[in-house]
C-alpha cells in the first residue's frame, strides 16, 4: 500500500510540473488570447493624407497626423472571427500648410460604432470592415495577456456625387484588456 501511495505522489508531480503553462497555451493559441474585450487607451497617426479629386482630373492633397484624445471606445474580438467596435474619441488633426505653423482640426467621433472579420497570424492582425474590399494588416508590436500595442495602415475611397476622396493612414493603437 506504502509503494501506491508513493506511486501516486510521483505521477502527480510529473503531471503537475510536465504540463504546459496557460501562458504557453496562449502563445501558440492568439485567437484565444485576442478574445474578449479590450479598451483603446491611445491612438496617434504618424502619416495621414487625404486627396480629393473633381470629376475634371484636379486633385487636392493635405497630409499631416493625428492624436486621439478624450477616448472612451472598446473594441470586442469575438470567437468566431469577427468583431464589434463601439465608443467615442476626439481626433486633433494638424494638416501641414504652407503657413508657419500647420492647421489644427479638431473632430469628435460620437457612437462610434462598426466591427467586421479578423484573422491573425503570428504578428499580423488581419481586419476587413463593411468599408474594406478586403483585409488589412496591422503589425502587433505588444502582444500579452492584457496590452496589445499595434500599427494599422489603411486606404479607403469614398465617392461622394462626383468627388472622389482617398484617404491613406498610417496609426498606432494601444489596447488594455478588459
Amino acid at each position: 500500500m506504502k509503494r501506491i501511495a508513493q506511486f501516486l505522489c510521483f505521477s502527480l508531480l510529473v503531471l503537475t510540473f510536465s504540463c504546459d503553462p496557460d501562458e504557453t497555451f496562449d502563445n501558440e493559441n492568439p485567437s484565444a488570447k485576442l478574445e474578449g474585450e479590450w479598451k483603446v487607451v491611445s491612438v496617434e497617426s504618424i502619416s495621414y493624407s487625404s486627396t480629393i479629386a473633381s470629376p475634371n482630373g484636379q486633385e487636392d492633397t493635405s497630409i499631416g497626423s493625428f492624436i486621439g484624445t478624450d477616448i472612451d471606445m472598446t473594441l470586442i474580438f469575438n470567437g468566431d472571427n469577427t468583431f464589434t467596435t463601439a465608443g467615442d474619441y476626439n481626433q486633433v488633426l494638424s494638416v501641414e500648410s504652407p503657413l508657419p505653423e500647420p492647421i489644427m482640426i479638431e473632430a469628435r467621433y460620437n457612437d462610434f460604432a462598426g466591427g467586421g472579420t479578423y484573422q491573425i497570424d503570428g504578428n499580423t492582425l488581419s481586419t476587413r470592415t463593411s468599408l474594406d474590399t478586403e483585409f488589412q494588416d496591422a503589425s502587433l508590436s505588444t502582444f500579452t495577456d492584457l496590452e496589445m500595442e499595434f500599427d494599422y495602415k489603411y486606404s479607403r475611397t469614398a465617392n461622394d456625387g462626383t468627388v472622389k476622396r482617398i484617404t491613406e493612414v498610417e496609426v498606432t493603437y494601444v489596447l488594455e484588456k478588459n
